[in-house]
């Protein structure tokens, strides 16, 4: 449209839609194919169709990505007519050069990968895009730019503007002369408060898209004037001489989705008649916005009416009423004639007293209805007189926060009569008054959640004597998913006693529960355990969670030997239940070992959390027999001393222990054989991890250990060794008593027995003397960090000449030959974090220059007064201390450092200096023109920059705690440095946006 490929035949048809049939003929053509990604609305290209468009075009089109012959791409620059470039997450002035010569430019598209935000330089929208004079289609989407320049009214060619998610305020009003203006995006500008005051000269204006335009309080004045409008998809109304509901009526041809917010500014019931809702047959989907905020002054009578006269055509698919005051609604909500409506949803309506005779809509799928606050009583109005099946397509229903509903009619069954038939998700959510009785008759439903209903009262049936007069009774033969949450059970359900076992397992032969395969129970008051009766009942159940349930001691009761316990159970997790002790009652023998019948149960359980119990004292002695168990994880259980002496099952994959203050010793992990993944947090009493003296799992991958106080050895026995080829990754942390790492078996491979090691962190360990020499020989080590663990002297001489393929290091406190770290010659990443800094060489002869491959480089806590750290005689050759290939320098507490240059950094693209307190001056040697990133923060007395120009590589600029640099940089105050810093794409100081925040 926007190029204007698409021209308008006689009939009825508008551009659209015939743009639409274009599409689906060349689509039916395989000129476009469906995305592989399965969305509906993504088609692409065949590789030949798009070799063969690339080439007819070559001429009028490029990709900024293309590589151009100098000649050739000259001549196609000042002759293209559309381009297109893959938008970055910063975009500077620099990407935009190619543009200067492309005067016939007709198409500027950008596309991002993902639909993530970016930032652009200013020159682009304020200097660049007014020079392109024949710009049809126009796009920035994605791109936070906080302003346009007024001379933008003079691409007078302009169709297609699209704005999306930029962070202006305001418009220039110079965009109301954009007269061939047919669309306009505005999608996510959530700063944007008001639209151009002549927008009405757009008349050529087809789509005005303002959605999740939060900020904007007005329709520009005679916005009815727009009779080409086919979207408009928020049209707000404004108390005063604002836009008034009365410019909805002309605009005809809307379509689509509309929101009429701001319906409480209608004073005059009537102007909503003009609105003209019924006339707009194309609309799909209407939204209805009154104010949120409570007003008593508001007249309610009015909100009746007005709503009653904004009644619109009877094949309308989707409605939302939000904020609606009337006590009722009008009676076209809810009629029949609405036959085409599937989506309907009532929001905040809080003085609606009753509802609608919803029910006799007939292809109403989806109901969600929330806040209505002062409606006490769903009654058999709701499902509409005279109707044997209301509510005959409906899937989706919620009720949600209704403070004051008490009671909900079931409706009156007859034969051949049903509600609800197609029923498969029911969610009530937040009414703590709600005690009446459910509808239970649901043949359909698969999906019931229940949460913060006190008051009201469930169980299941068939159950034993003394549940059955329960109002509410569940019995739902399809029900797969039920989540409970701050509902009320009756005492009698925890300690109703089934005379047998016989009779436990005919009353779970009719559990109308059968087929559920997710059960979540949350903050149930009085629930002590699972009755057996209910728990033989769950016999498909796949999911069981308990949550924040304060009176729960165990799962459930021993006093009948059953049988079969949940044995399609897969994961279950307990979190939050302060009293559970274990998780099934047992017996103890006479030496006090737990005894618990050897049956099947649970034995397709695959993963086990327990969390957050403060009481529980033991595992079940019978967990070694889950053998389909994957993943244990056990977290904040304090007073769990040990793990059974029975063990744990061998299939056991992922072990994870946290925060279990007693804790002194873990199961015996070398039967574990499966285990791939050990995990060990924060438990202040365990002294050793392995007792056997084979030491680790022989398949153990990953080993995480931290926070473990008197940790004294990996390993109980002095002299075992390590023996584990699958380890990969091993790291212990703020282990205070740990002095030192076991030694590593040897033998004759390629890397011994720790050939698959490529990750090892050794942290705040303070008491680690040495690390065994075995633990160097693992020649796959990629990543390596020691640091905080001040008695450790460095590592083996040997390890440098091993270590061949080590990409990252941080060590620190060391004092170390700095110079041999050259020989990691592979190094990407390296930390030096107070390394050698007693040292009699200087930097330049640290041999870090011989790192060919390093990336970064962070250096913290040296006492240079100047960075690089040589004398002024020796600038010459003061860059031959580091590496050409670095392009990302971090200088960290250089609590003496005075002045810095990296100007001959010439890959360096990432530059932090933080808490340098004396640093005042980066000097005029400058910065290096490959800097994109720069981050300032704790430098209190910077002041000057001794330089004329920032690179115009650099998108990002970062100040923080920098006062006096703060002032200079002010856009507010015209400091100094404003106009060195304003095409920077992004520019944040004190965590504030410069080009946003008015302060600066």
């Amino acid at each position: 449209m926007a190029e204007g490929l698409i021209q308008k035949a006689t009939g009825q048809k508008q551009l659209e839609d015939l743009g639409s049939d274009y599409f689906r003929e060349l689509s039916a053509r395989s000129f476009f194919q469906p995305s592989s990604r399965g969305e509906l609305s993504r088609f692409v290209m065949h590789d030949l169709i798009n070799d063969l468009a690339q080439f007819v075009a070559r001429r009028i089109c490029f990709r900024m990505e293309e590589k151009l012959e100098n000649n050739e791409g000259h001549t196609i620059i000042t002759k293209a007519r559309h381009s297109s470039y893959v938008r970055g997450y910063y975009d500077g002035m620099q990407k935009f050069e190619i543009f200067q010569n492309a005067k016939n430019l007709r198409s500027f598209l950008p596309f991002g990968l993902r639909d993530n935000d970016s930032y652009l330089t200013s020159d682009v929208p304020l200097q660049l895009l007014p020079s392109l004079r024949r710009l049809r289609v126009l796009s920035l989407r994605r791109y936070r730019i906080c302003e346009l320049s007024s001379s933008i009214g003079d691409l007078k060619h302009v169709r297609f503007l699209d704005l999306t998610g930029a962070l202006i305020a305001t418009l220039p009003e110079s965009v109301s002369t954009l007269y061939n203006l047919q669309t306009l995006i505005l999608i996510d500008c959530r700063n944007l408060s008001k639209l151009p005051t002549n927008m009405s000269n757009l008349i050529n204006l087809r789509h005005l898209d303002v959605t999740r335009a939060n900020s904007l309080q007005e329709m520009p004045p005679k916005i009815g004037k727009l009779t080409s409008l086919l979207t408009l998809s928020n049209f707000i109304v404004r108390q005063g001489n604002g836009s008034t509901i009365n410019e909805l009526g002309s605009l005809i041809q809307l379509r689509g989705t509309l929101c009429i917010s701001g319906l409480e500014n209608v004073e005059n019931a009537m102007d909503a008649t003009r609105a003209n809702l019924k006339d707009k047959q194309h609309l799909d989907v209407l939204l209805m916005k009154w104010s949120n905020i409570s007003d008593n002054s508001r007249n309610t009578s009015v909100d009746s009416e007005v709503l009653d006269m904004l009644r619109p055509h009877g094949k309308l698919k989707e409605l939302t009423i939000n904020g609606y005051h009337g006590p009722k609604f009008p009676t076209w909500v809810g009629n029949s004639l609405f036959s085409n409506m599937v989506n309907l949803k009532f929001q905040n309506c809080d003085k609606c007293i009753s509802l609608p005779p919803l029910g006799r809509l007939p292809s109403l799928t989806k109901l969600y209805i929330q806040g209505t606050k002062a409606l006490q009583n769903v009654g058999l109005e709701f499902y509409g007189s005279g109707s044997s099946n209301p509510f005959p397509a409906l899937e989706f229903l919620t009720f949600a926060d209704m403070a004051e509903w008490k009671d909900w009619t079931p409706f009156e069954v007859e034969e051949g009569s049903q509600a609800f038939s197609r029923l498969s998700e029911l969610s009530i959510k937040r009414c703590p008054k709600l005690l009446g009785k459910l509808p239970n008759n649901l043949p359909s439903l698969r999906k019931l959640d229940i949460k913060d209903c006190p008051l009201l009262v469930v169980a299941w049936v068939p159950c034993p004597t003394g549940l059955i007069e329960v109002r509410n009774t569940l019995q739902f033969d399809s029900l797969i998913s039920l989540s409970l949450k701050d509902v009320s059970i009756l005492n009698s359900f925890n300690n109703l006693e089934v005379g047998n076992e016989a009779a436990a397992t005919e009353n779970a032969r009719y559990s109308p529960l059968s087929s559920l395969t997710s059960l979540r129970v949350e903050s149930i008051q009085g629930l002590t355990c699972l009755p057996s009766w209910f728990v033989q009942g769950l016999a498909g159940l796949q999911e069981l969670s308990l949550y924040g349930c304060p009176e729960l001691t165990s799962l459930w009761k021993n006093e009948v030997r059953i049988h079969h316990h949940l044995l399609t159970l897969q994961r279950l997790v307990i979190e939050g239940c302060p009293k559970l002790i274990s998780l099934f009652e047992e017996d103890e023998d006479e030496e006090g070992l737990q005894q618990h019948e050897e049956l099947p149960y649970m034995m397709q359980l695959e993963y086990l959390e327990i969390k957050n119990c403060e009481k529980m004292e033991k595992l079940p002695r019978g967990l070694h027999n889950l053998r389909s168990l994957l993943e244990l994880m056990i977290n904040t259980c304090p007073c769990i001393i040990s793990f059974p002496k029975t063990g744990l099952p061998s299939t056991l994959r992922t072990l994870r222990i946290e925060s279990c203050d007693a804790l002194r010793s873990l199961p015996e992990l070398m039967m574990l054989t499966s285990l791939e993944k050990l995990e060990v947090l924060s438990c202040p009493s365990l002294m050793y991890l392995c007792s056997s003296s084979t030491g680790l799992p022989c398949n153990l991958r990953n080993m995480h250990v931290w926070g473990c106080a008197k940790l004294e050895s990996v390993l109980a026995e002095e002299g075992m060794k390590i023996n584990c080829t699958s380890l990969e990754s091993f790291a212990i942390c703020k282990c205070e008593s740990l002095k030192s790492l076991p030694d590593v078996t040897q033998n004759n491979f390629d890397g011994g027995c720790l050939k698959n090691l490529n990750y090892l962190m050794i942290e705040d360990c303070e008491n680690v003397e040495s690390i065994p020499e075995g633990w160097f020989a693992a020649t796959n080590l990629r990543e390596l960090q020691v640091y905080g663990c001040k008695k450790l002297n460095g590592l083996p001489h040997h390890a440098y000449n091993n270590l061949t393929s080590l990409q990252l290091l941080r060590i620190s406190s060391w004092d170390v030959a700095t110079e041999l770290i050259s020989h990691f010659t592979n190094l990407t990443f390296l930390r030096l974090e107070n390394v050698d800094k007693g040292g009699n060489k200087p930097p330049s002869e640290w041999g870090l220059h011989r790192l060919s491959s390093l990336r970064r480089l962070i250096l913290v806590d040296y006492g240079w007064a100047s960075f690089p750290p040589v004398e002024e005689e020796e600038e010459d050759g003061m860059m031959l201390w580091l590496p050409p290939s670095l392009n990302g320098l971090r200088i960290l507490l250089f609590r003496n450092l005075e002045k810095l240059s990296c100007k001959e950094f010439r890959s360096l693209e990432l530059l932090h200096i933080w808490d340098c307190p004396k640093l005042t001056t980066i000097t005029k040697l400058g910065l290096p023109l490959s800097l994109v990133h720069l981050w300032i923060s704790g430098c209190p007395l910077l002041s000057e920059l001794l330089i004329d120009r920032l690179p115009p590589s650099l998108l990002d600029l970062y100040i923080h705690r920098c006062p006096l640099l703060k002032e200079r940089c002010s856009k507010k105050k015209k400091g100094q440095y404003w106009p060195l810093i304003s095409h920077i794409p992004q520019v944040e100081i004190d965590f504030e946006n410069v080009f946003l925040d008015p302060s600066n």
